[in-house]
């Protein structure tokens, strides 16, 4: 599985929105849809502050391949 849908599926899994997490981690709602749809690949500590923001750690993205 992608990083952007994994991205997406635990964002819809605890009820948070795109927008919600776009705007807690400064970055538009346009750049969080391009990650979730995996048009784009977030920089680090992007990825970094959407994990600290679902309260995930990073190798949540590695697991879940």
């Amino acid at each position: 599985m992608n990083l952007g849908t994994l991205i997406k599926k635990e964002i819809k899994r605890q009820g948070k929105t795109q927008k919600d997490i776009a705007k807690k981690i400064g970055i538009s709602s346009n750049s969080m849809s391009q990650i979730c749809i995996n048009a784009t690949f977030p920089h680090k500590e992007t990825l970094e502050k959407i994990c600290e923001c679902l309260n995930v750690d990073i190798e949540f993205s590695i697991r879940h391949k």
